[in-house]
Formats: structure tokens, C-alpha cells, sequence
């Protein structure tokens, strides 16, 4: 290759025309002789560096169709519908540490207790937490919802939806369990804790407790006038 570069450019130099093989080449090596064309050079055929690329991206036909899966997700199968567990089965406990490991704020688990066989209720439990922001609480209830979707079915394989409020409040129906992410506005403004506590009943209490209290006081009052 390097005589025929020698042979091509021989015209171009005329000092070195009458030189030998060797002297031409140790001429052609030197750094400060730089005689070569290099607009020819600079501008290879099409074909000159196809076969290396051709060797560098060869691909095995075998693997094509083999799907490149992340290490992070490699162990993470997803489940047959028969490999999930029913609905009603959902344990509030790890629901919690789900929206813990996503730095949900302030979060209450009430259980909600019937007054008498005849209440009909429609959850056995109610989770509240609170966001940092609406964003942060749209990101909680779809990882909640992404969470159920891929351990848990239900029979008619229809996932319930989000209900989303435009003021920060999402609310995510798991049957068993309902859950609430709410602002902290929000939760001061409609106190859900205390209406799942069955607050109403403590007051009834208190409003019996104080009406006995009257009414001994006015017997003491009574008594009083006829000593």
C-alpha cells in the first residue's frame, strides 16, 4: 500500500524522484515532510470503513428477539392473576410501609367498628396521610394503586379508580381498606379521624353526662331552698 501512495505522488516530488525504496520511505516517516496529498487522503472512498463497521456492529441473529431486561428489574416477575392473592386480603400493614417507604406524612390507620349487627359498613379500616404537595400525593396513591394491581385481584378483574379532587384530596377504594390522601388543609378542614372514630357517639355521651350534671344541680339548688 505505502509503495503504491510512493508511486502516485512521485510526480509531486521532484527532489525524491530519483531516490531508492528505503530512502523514499524514511522521507515519507519524517514529521516535517509532509508531502502527502491530503485532500486525496481526507476523503476515502464510500466503501473503506464499511467492513469495519460492518465487523464492529456484527449482530448474533440468534439473541433478536430476546428482550434486554434493567438489573433492577430482573427480579421482579410479575404474577399470573391465580398467583394474586384476593382483595380482600389486603393487609393494612403493608400498605403503610408502602406509603412510608414513599415519605407519606402523618399517617393514621383507624379501624372502623360497627354500632350493632344492623349498621351496614362499607370498609373494615381507613388509612389517612398527607403529601407534601398535590403532586407528592398523586405520586402515593399511584404507587399505592401500582402496588395493588401487581400482588392483588379482584373477582371481576376490574381495578377501581382514582377519585382525585382539584383541592389535594385522592381517595383510592381497595374494598377492605379506603384510603386518603389528603392535605394537611384539607384534613383540618373535614377532620375524617374523628368522623371514622365515631366521634358522634362520644358526643352523645358528653351531651348525656352534662344534662345529668344539670339536673343534679338543680336538685342540690332545690334541696337548698327548703332547708
Amino acid at each position: 500500500m505505502l509503495r503504491t501512495i510512493l508511486t502516485q505522488f512521485s510526480k509531486q516530488l521532484p527532489r525524491t524522484r530519483n531516490l531508492s525504496y528505503m530512502r523514499k520511505l524514511k522521507y515519507c516517516t519524517e514529521p516535517t515532510k509532509d508531502f502527502i496529498n491530503k485532500n486525496t487522503l481526507s476523503q476515502p472512498s464510500p466503501n473503506y470503513y464499511d467492513q469495519y463497521i460492518e465487523e464492529y456492529y456484527e449482530v448474533d441473529e440468534s439473541n433478536v428477539d430476546e428482550k434486554v431486561i434493567p438489573l433492577h428489574l430482573q427480579n421482579l416477575e410479575r404474577k399470573t392473576s391465580i398467583e394474586k392473592k384476593l382483595i380482600d386480603l389486603v393487609d393494612e400493614e403493608e400498605l403503610i410501609k408502602v406509603l412510608e417507604n414513599e415519605r407519606a406524612l402523618n399517617i393514621e390507620c383507624i379501624p372502623i367498628e360497627k354500632k350493632d349487627d344492623s349498621d351496614l359498613k362499607a370498609y373494615d379500616i381507613a388509612i389517612i396521610c398527607s403529601p407534601y404537595n398535590n403532586k407528592h400525593g398523586e405520586s402515593l396513591i399511584n404507587v399505592v394503586k401500582k402496588y395493588i394491581k401487581e400482588n392483588y385481584r379482584f373477582e371481576n378483574n376490574q381495578y377501581p379508580t382514582v377519585v382525585e379532587n382539584n383541592n389535594g384530596w385522592f381517595i383510592y377504594d381497595m374494598r377492605k381498606i379506603i384510603l386518603h390522601v389528603m392535605t394537611s388543609k384539607m384534613r383540618e378542614r373535614y377532620d375524617l379521624e374523628s368522623l371514622y372514630r365515631n366521634t358522634e357517639e362520644e358526643l352523645d355521651e358528653m351531651l348525656d353526662n352534662e344534662s345529668i350534671e344539670g339536673k343534679e344541680e338543680e336538685e342540690i339548688i332545690i334541696v337548698e331552698k327548703k332547708e
